[in-house]
């Protein structure tokens, strides 16, 4: 689990995989919600896979090494065909009112693995949405940069203009023979916090932190944690 179907237009075909710039401005996919506040859908990315174009997932159990790919549900390993690969990254904006957003980055890659002496479809996405204002008064900045070793860029979630305190992680992967047919998955909800003190240390299970924020709560909602290679 890394990063998180919006790819209709990609997906008639898999032989176009060159980048399309991001726009300068929003993408006329502007809209309201149910109050009639208006909200933004901003395309940073579109184009091949900028991250883990290689990689793989081990048939093993999930006991051990559950954050790179160890999955007991595929009979054999299945690695990653990149040139197959597509990605979409979006930023979502919806003002509250007083400077406050609710805000989305939602990264989702469709493409195709091999294994087993089989082709596999896959889809992954992973959406994090948080609600903050913005410290300048401005509506939130998302970072358009092309990322730096899978790093930084469009890949970087939080605008430079929005503080967070929590941060709601959905992510899923779906693993699927030519028939359709669920192969293996993992679909977890996590959420981070601000920790209550400078000190406080980040869970054993996860010690990292994201964005400054500890996990606060793991859900693991379907599949296993090790069958997510992204």
């Amino acid at each position: 689990m890394k990063r998180v179907t919006m790819l209709a237009g990609l997906l008639a075909s898999l032989n176009y995989v060159t980048a399309a710039p991001a726009p300068e401005t929003d993408n006329g996919t502007a809209g309201r919600d149910d109050s009639g506040v208006q909200g933004t859908q901003t395309v940073l990315y579109q184009g091949p896979l900028t991250h883990e174009r290689d990689w793989k997932l081990t048939r093993g159990t999930t006991n051990t090494d559950v954050f790179r790919g160890n999955c007991s549900m595929i009979p054999g390993d299945v690695t990653n065909l990149p040139m197959f690969s597509v990605e979409r990254v979006v930023f979502e904006a919806t003002p509250k009112g007083l400077d406050v957003w609710d805000m989305a980055w939602v990264d989702t890659v469709y493409g195709r693995a091999t294994g087993n002496g089989k082709t596999y479809r896959y889809t992954y996405q992973q959406r994090l949405s948080f609600t903050a204002p913005t410290i300048d008064g401005r509506a939130p900045i998302p970072n358009r940069g092309t990322p730096v070793n899978g790093q930084g860029g469009f890949l970087q979630f939080t605008p430079r203009n929005v503080l967070l305190d929590y941060l709601e992680n959905h992510d899923f992967f779906s693993l699927r023979d030519e028939q359709g047919n669920l192969v293996a998955n993992s679909h977890v909800l996590w959420t981070f916090r601000s920790r209550t003190t400078p000190g406080e240390p980040p869970p054993a299970f996860f010690p990292y932190l994201v964005e400054g924020l500890i996990l606060a709560e793991p859900k693991q909602l379907s599949g296993q944690l090790g069958c997510d290679p992204l």
